[in-house]
């Protein structure tokens, strides 16, 4: 949970930035720059039609200690550098917030980094991106729990980590998690204000928590990973404020969550075709129920079917909205 302590520490942090500025050169990143011609501001987004392009942010990345010496805290973030492709400035400077907070709980995958597509996506566009990773393969980044990562960022003496705890918005933050760990943002959802949910790759008997949720949520699966009746029985008896969304890859695996395929690979959906959709809708979900910017319900609800590239095929994507 986050404690009292954590929130008045972050009311001190937020007061100090905002009243005298920062300025310095750091190994890790570097404060935001003055400047006449002000970086973009997210509500310069409207010009950006697909959410599944890059933002208008450049994208930063730091790693600092957890409270467990065997797993870092990860974390992606927005730059006041122009975006431009997947190039990434030595020492990013830490844009001005205030940013919502997207915890990441990769699964099997093992660590956060395992999903460097989404997350660094998700910064382009103005979100920070905290995860868990490790280089011992033995110990899976899944086994922090989504408050251990806020802690782990929150305490941390790196440079970048205090400068970047100045530009966070502590309310109506987002969990994400994969396969093995589909069940945390359901059970772990109390202790945070939690505003949306993405699942990535569940199977419907991990997520029974998720019939008692009153959290909008958005459950990604592949293939015949589950059984789509079962997947939307969940969501049955689902209040209004759930808005629950089904996105299903026919042709899709499980490997098409993460950065790169390892062992199931599927030769008619490709690893780029998977992240073109899945940041396009996770993006879009987000927007809507994280920012509050309902544009992006267009993105969502006029999709039910995304064309594939060979009309023999099935379709590439299925997205379903349960209830009304």
């Amino acid at each position: 949970m986050i404690t009292n302590r954590w929130m008045w520490s972050l009311a001190a942090v937020l007061m100090v930035f905002w009243t005298t500025g920062c300025s310095g050169d750091h190994s890790k990143g570097t404060p935001a720059a003055s400047s006449s011609t002000d970086p973009p501001t997210i509500s310069d987004a409207g010009a950006i039609v697909d959410p599944g392009s890059p933002g208008i942010f450049g994208v930063g990345y730091v790693e600092v200690p957890a409270l467990r010496p065997e797993v870092q805290i990860a974390a992606w973030y927005p730059t006041d550098v122009t975006h431009a492709g997947s190039a990434m400035p030595k020492t990013p400077g830490v844009r001005t917030g205030p940013f919502p907070v997207v915890l990441l709980a990769p699964g099997d995958a093992g660590s956060g980094k395992s999903f460097t597509y989404l997350a660094e996506h998700l910064a382009s566009w103005g979100y920070v991106v905290v995860s868990g990773t490790t280089t011992d393969s033995k110990t899976a980044g899944a086994g922090l729990r989504f408050e251990e990562m806020w802690e782990g960022l929150s305490t941390s003496n790196n440079t970048t980590a205090q400068l970047l705890r100045a530009s966070l918005r502590t309310t109506k933050i987002a969990l994400i998690a994969a396969s093995s760990a589909a069940a945390a943002p359901f059970d772990q959802a109390g202790g945070l204000d939690t505003a949306a949910v993405v699942v990535l790759g569940a199977h419907p008997a991990e997520i029974v928590s998720a019939t008692s949720s009153r959290i909008p949520a958005m459950i990604m699966w592949s293939g015949t990973d589950a059984d789509p009746t079962a997947v939307r029985r969940l969501f049955a008896n689902a209040g209004p404020d759930v808005h629950p969304y089904i996105v299903h890859f026919p042709d899709g695996v499980q490997d098409s969550f993460v950065d790169a395929c390892q062992v199931d690979c599927s030769r008619v959906f490709t690893q780029q075709r998977a992240h073109e959709l899945i940041t396009r809708y996770v993006t879009a979900f987000l927007q809507t129920y994280v920012r509050g910017d309902l544009r992006y319900v267009r993105d969502l609800s006029a999709s039910s079917t995304e064309p594939a590239e060979d009309e023999d095929d099935r379709p590439d994507v299925i997205v379903t909205r349960i209830g009304r």
